[in-house]
């Protein structure tokens, strides 16, 4: 209860803190006659609403920038999967013209062996 109690006056400090600098309310001390004091609070409700819109539309931009970039790093992704892709077809090409080669090579090897070793 207690921590409860310290999170809501921590708020309110916030509030208060974040109302004063952006001047949604000013408080005026007058003193009167007879040693008394007047306090007056203006709350202007116009700049608390157009200051939660404009931090609204702040907040939109930025999660849309954020998806903005997590759809750009999917097609980055997709992109590298297709270049891995691209890279192992060519590979795998490569390795069966060299063992194709190799294959040609070796039958020729074996070819002139039989040749010249079955002569009799």
């Amino acid at each position: 209860m207690r921590n409860l109690l310290a999170l809501l006056a921590a708020a309110v400090l916030v509030f208060a803190g974040v109302g004063w600098y952006l001047n949604w309310f000013k408080v005026q001390s007058v003193s009167e006659a007879f040693g008394h004091r007047s306090v007056n609070i203006d709350i202007d409700s116009h700049k608390i609403s157009d200051d939660l819109h404009k931090g609204e539309a702040k907040v939109q931009q930025a999660i849309e920038k954020e998806q903005h970039k997590g759809d750009a790093g999917t097609h980055l992704q997709n992109a590298a999967g297709e270049v891995k892709d691209a890279a192992n077809q060519v590979q795998q090409e490569v390795k069966d013209q060299v063992n194709g080669a190799v294959d040609n090579q070796a039958d020729k090897i074996k070819a002139d062996v039989n040749a010249n070793f079955s002569r009799p």
